[in-house]
């Protein structure tokens, strides 16, 4: 046996692995900017808007009192600064009507009644959909919709000012 281990050790070669790596950093950051007011909202006059803001660049947020037949429009980027390929996971617009009434949005990214009608879309008009690619350092643009039609009937017409708030919630995952 002490034979055999000598001849075995005498045969055997250690063997070792040398490697470098470099592991880069990596971030991840969705936001808000490039917030631009469109030309058709000319049909709202300037003293009734509260233009679009970023309260910080994942929160935005902008005021309109609007007339009969009036349009305002703007578009905001949704910008991945990171270095991970994001994807839109989740998305819902949600609205109340004065105090507490929930408005629903049946469409997810819409909101019409007799009179009113919100809509976000990509600039191009493509409705945003579940598993939308945002690569790493790219953005897209959104466009937020207000319209302030007049009904089929005048009775369908509000007969005192109403205030609504309507928010989105874009969540985003890693792609």
């Amino acid at each position: 046996i002490i034979l055999m281990s000598v001849g075995y050790a005498t045969f055997s070669v250690p063997l070792q692995i040398t490697g470098t790596t470099t592991i880069e950093k990596a971030s991840w950051g969705i936001v808000f900017d490039n917030v631009t007011a469109l030309d058709n909202t000319t049909t709202v006059p300037t003293a009734n808007i509260t233009a679009p803001s970023l309260a910080d660049t994942t929160h935005l947020s902008f005021g309109v009192k609007m007339v009969l037949n009036s349009v305002y429009e703007f578009t905001v980027d949704v910008h991945n600064t990171g270095t991970i390929p994001a994807k839109l996971d989740t998305y819902t617009l949600t609205g109340t009507k004065g105090a507490d009434t929930v408005l629903n949005a049946s469409t997810g990214l819409s909101y019409s009644s007799n009179y009113l009608s919100y809509d976000v879309t990509y600039a191009d008009g493509t409705k945003l959909a579940q598993g939308d690619a945002l690569g790493a350092g790219e953005s897209k643009t959104l466009k937020v919709s207000v319209k302030y039609t007049q009904p089929t009937s005048a009775d369908q017409l509000p007969s005192a000012n109403e205030a609504y708030v309507f928010t989105l919630d874009l969540g985003y995952t890693q792609a």
